[in-house]
């Protein structure tokens, strides 16, 4: 008869209560815990008593001998339960012979520079006590500056804590206790911080377990609390900008049976538990204090302190998400059903610079509010949106990006391939970290053209309203298809450009939100339009596209080293290379010729008409527009040159847009109609802005030679 192998290690609570334990199971899933300590709170660890009994090292490898002072006495081993001693007591001691290992102490406990492996810590296999203060700071260097869903003093006031509890320590004030558990927000915060560990070879694996593991949590809290159910608002915030949560998400409304169940980290339901807790409300709603009341506790009162603080930033920035996230997935908005000012956002601390960031991106949300209703309501009908509606948009869109501030407008030069942070931002009188200062304008840009891009897309779906009848003047739907595609045309440029800086900054990582996924999805939209072009025989608009697809493919490829966007860059280069060949043009051949650039930049509504009856008008358009020597409303409309110096790059791309009348009015005129903006934020901001850090004032060789990046080879892994 065959030995028997040996059998599966159980933990101590499953053999403690005879049931069979999935350890090794959930430990190949990336989770520390068995499902049944998980589902009551238990410690999940396996002690040796439960294992087989210790194996006695062989005299070969006995530690070396001494007689040194440093020998341990019966009274002080006596001392080490379960083989743990109190920090400083025998850490200099070593065991003189192979004699103490027989008696119970590990030979190799007293040797303080051994390399042993930390402690899982919060659940998840391979986050180390290490790896999360590292993960935790990361996110507060890097990309808490464009995603600021959660205030770096309230989080370490609860994380250190938490810390001093994984120590072993007890609270350090009664108001520690009174707060629930922080794993939600760390786990978060961890979840994004982790993947900018570029040290770590398998950081994005670890990513992935650590938001299985905040999902899990999510999943069981108690959402009837405001305190829990702000901290899973936040945990989604911050999350939102991960790969595994967007993939997740993706996933789970794919195979979901149940189209009304939601997603614990989704975006619907952030949205209902802002809205069942009346987060958007105020407080001095009575319905809204009767339902606090059980949870407001004079034993709990620095706790809704804090949440009086947490409130008004985490609801400005729900709302904000939640108007952008449906205007480009093309919903309505289900936050903003009623007015919220824009003063809370503004008052968070988030230093002068960060706080007029945020006023423009929740003015921004405000005017995309104000016409969601109406696109989104021509949409569903199945009438085309109407070219009122697409010329307003786009004219306080522009108008926005003409009036922003001077300390949040991207500035653009013509070598955007070697910029410098002294050359995107001026280093006399900043008093906020360059690099805080230069993510938030590249993500405020970004959203703003990025949403120009994303409502092109939604015009070319859906179509704009024709007149009807056979005198129909076409006039306005003429206007508004060649000012939509001219501003499409200006944003494509921008974004490209941005991007470059960004990439030749190493700054691309900081967001996949504002940095990745708006160059990917433009550079896939590039793509689609170059093929119109060439349909249409627009062949130097064709090639533009391509080249301008190329470097922003470029740009995400060489500064990501995420396997997702690894993939995701190297099958939209390798469509890239296919239209090269199919068009039989060679990428970086020869000098672009500008003067037909030009025209075919004039003549690009003509060749997105679909309606071969309105193709003529176009045409007759746009010749009457190039015989013109003057150009009007076009004169900067030609290649990213003419709008890139920094004397011109406020003015010209808006110029050429839209008629410079419609400017007349100032941004607090133009945002008074807006409920949501109120018009006395407009006021500067009384802080003096001094010197803190140096500008970076080496130029760095530029990483870009298109050439030799659609030439590399594209292997199976890439």
């Amino acid at each position: 008869m065959g030995k028997r192998g040996t059998p599966r290690a159980s933990c101590d609570p499953c053999r403690r209560k005879k049931v069979k334990c999935d350890k090794d199971q959930r430990n190949a899933e990336g989770m520390s815990l068995c499902s049944f300590c998980s589902a009551r709170g238990f410690e999940c660890i396996i002690t040796e008593e439960n294992g087989s009994a210790p194996t006695r090292p062989s005299k070969r490898m006995s530690p070396p001998t001494s007689t040194s002072a440093g020998v341990p006495t019966p009274s002080s081993t006596s001392s080490l339960s379960g083989g743990l001693a109190a920090p400083g007591s025998v850490s200099n001691a070593k065991p003189t012979s192979i004699e103490d290992a027989s008696n119970g102490i590990d030979p190799y406990l007293f040797f303080p520079d051994q390399n042993l492996p930390e402690p899982d810590v919060m659940g998840v296999q391979g986050l180390t006590r290490t790896l999360l203060d590292e993960a935790v700071m990361q996110h507060f260097r890097r990309t808490h500056y464009c995603n600021p869903s959660i205030m770096p003093r309230h989080f370490f006031q609860r994380y250190r804590p938490y810390l001093q509890k994984l120590d072993g320590q007890g609270p350090s004030s009664p108001s520690d206790v009174a707060f629930p558990s922080p794993e939600i927000l760390i786990l978060s915060v961890a979840c994004v911080g982790i993947s900018q560990l570029r040290y770590l070879p398998q950081r994005f694996d670890l990513q992935k377990r650590i938001f299985m593991r905040l999902k899990h949590l999510v999943e069981r809290a108690d959402t009837a609390d405001p305190s829990v159910a702000l901290d899973i608002i936040e945990a989604i915030l911050i999350a939102s900008d991960t790969g595994p949560r967007d993939k997740n998400v993706q996933d789970f409304k794919r195979h979901s049976k149940n189209p009304l169940s939601l997603h614990p980290l989704g975006h619907e339901m952030m949205s209902r538990l802002v809205l069942h807790h009346g987060f958007n409300r105020s407080e001095s709603d009575a319905m809204l204090k009767a339902q606090r009341a059980p949870f407001r506790t004079p034993e709990n009162q620095a706790v809704w302190e804090m949440n009086a603080e947490r409130i008004p930033l985490i609801v400005s920035i729900a709302a904000t998400n939640d108007v952008l996230r449906s205007f480009g997935s093309f919903q309505r908005h289900v936050i903003l059903d009623e007015d919220i000012d824009s003063d809370p956002m503004t008052c968070a601390p988030l230093g002068p610079i960060g706080s007029m960031w945020a006023q423009q991106l929740f003015m921004m949300a405000s005017i995309l509010r104000n016409h969601n209703i109406k696109i989104c309501s021509a949409k569903s009908r199945r009438l085309g949106i109407p070219p009122t509606e697409i010329m307003a948009l786009l004219d306080q869109l522009l108008n926005l990006e003409r009036q922003l501030p001077d300390p949040v407008r991207w500035k653009i030069f013509n070598d955007s391939n070697t910029s410098t942070s002294t050359q995107l931002i001026e280093p006399e009188g900043v008093a906020e970290d360059f690099t805080s200062i230069i993510v938030r304008r590249a993500s405020l840009h970004n959203f703003l053209w990025g949403q120009i891009v994303a409502f092109h897309g939604l015009v070319m779906a859906h179509g704009i309203r024709k007149p009807e009848g056979p005198q129909a003047d076409y006039s306005l739907y003429l206007q508004a298809r060649q000012k939509l595609d001219e501003a499409f045309l200006v944003a494509v440029d921008k974004i490209v450009e941005s991007s470059s800086q960004l990439a030749s900054l190493d700054l691309m990582d900081y967001s996949i939100i504002a940095f990745r996924n708006f160059p990917k999805a433009t550079a896939d939209y590039l793509l689609d339009m170059a093929k119109l072009a060439h349909k249409a025989g627009l062949t130097e608009l064709t090639a533009d596209l391509l080249s301008k697809a190329g470097r922003m493919l470029y740009a995400i490829g060489a500064c990501s080293s995420h396997s997702e966007t690894v993939r995701e860059s190297a099958e939209l280069r390798r469509t890239l290379g296919k239209l090269y060949d199919t068009f039989d043009m060679i990428p970086g051949l020869g000098a672009m010729d500008e003067a037909k650039l030009h025209e075919e930049r004039c003549c690009f509504s003509m060749a997105l008409e679909s309606d071969a009856a309105v193709r003529p008008i176009f045409a007759h358009r746009a010749s009457a527009i190039l015989g013109d020597e003057v150009m009007s409303g076009l004169s900067s409309l030609g290649t990213a040159t003419t709008w890139s110096t920094p004397s011109t790059a406020a003015t010209s791309a808006t110029a050429a847009t839209i008629d410079p009348v419609g400017y007349a009015t100032s941004l607090a005129d133009l945002m008074a109609a807006y409920p949501l903006v109120s018009t006395g934020t407009g006021r500067p901001l009384p802080h003096v802005l001094q010197k803190s850090t140096p500008g970076s004032t080496s130029s760095q060789s530029s990483p870009f030679d298109l050439n030799a990046f659609l030439e590399a080879p594209i292997g199976p892994g890439s």
